[in-house]
């Protein structure tokens, strides 16, 4: 997770419309639509306090860096939730944060990936924000990000990787929200998997919302086809896809 996330007032808001009548037959491509007005900070947080009014629900986060963002408002509602995130330091800073809702969150200190198996992990020493499976993603990331981490000292690790596949048949698939934040990895995460397993979710969010880093173009036809999700919103952070049916 970049720290984009943490200064979102610096960044654009790239609003997606929603598709035409016959959407459920073709998917097609959203037109972006450019607005000069800078993203707050809780604009995700607003997404899901409407989206969700009211409603009690369990969350999969992929991603979870330390956990002091987007779950944390869910949590004290009374929410659910798997965190999911393979850097070892901020996988202790996670638990610690969480302590006071250890018996609603189940933590795996793993990589998700589209498929398992031992791996290289790479983070940025003096930034916790910075981490990615793909050392070029790192690269990229620590160079957009100079301003935090002006003098980057790359560190590789192994890391075990858990394909998505298999992580939902240990943890379950009820999940009513599901947020992929996987540093370069979002979309590769979201083609491994067959969304029509996901009955109650009816919201999901990808990272490859940065329009800076992302083409407008990456859309996950996929969560279209076998869950009847929307893109929606594009935000700098996160690119958000609704049930709709």
């Amino acid at each position: 997770m970049w720290l984009w996330r943490k200064f979102h007032s610096l960044v654009d808001i790239w609003p997606v419309s929603i598709y035409t009548s016959n959407m459920t037959t073709t998917f097609q491509k959203p037109t972006p639509i450019y607005h000069t007005t800078p993203e707050p900070n809780d604009i995700f947080n607003n997404i899901l306090l409407e989206h969700f009014k009211g409603t009690k629900g369990k969350f999969l986060g992929i991603g979870a860096h330390v956990g002091l963002d987007w779950g944390f408002p869910l949590l004290e509602q009374g929410w659910t939730g798997v965190y999911c995130e393979p850097d070892p330091y901020n996988c202790s800073a996670l638990l610690k944060n969480i302590e006071k809702y250890k018996d609603q969150v189940t933590v795996v200190n793993s990589a998700v990936m589209p498929l398992s198996g031992l791996r290289p992990f790479y983070l940025s020493y003096n930034s916790s924000f910075l981490s990615s499976m793909d050392p070029t993603h790192l690269t990229e990331a620590v160079s957009y990000n100079s301003e935090w981490d002006n003098d980057p000292k790359i560190i590789p690790l192994l890391t075990n990787a858990i394909s998505f596949q298999n992580l939902i048949d240990y943890v379950g698939n009820d999940f009513d929200l599901i947020v992929i934040d996987a540093e370069g990895y979002d979309i590769e995460i979201a083609q491994s998997v067959d969304w029509s397993q996901f009955k109650k979710c009816t919201m999901v969010s990808l990272e490859h919302g940065y329009p800076e880093v992302y083409s407008s173009d990456d859309i996950v036809e996929q969560l279209f086809n076998q869950g009847q999700y929307v893109l929606t919103t594009i935000t700098p952070g996160h690119a958000v896809y609704k049930k709709i049916c």
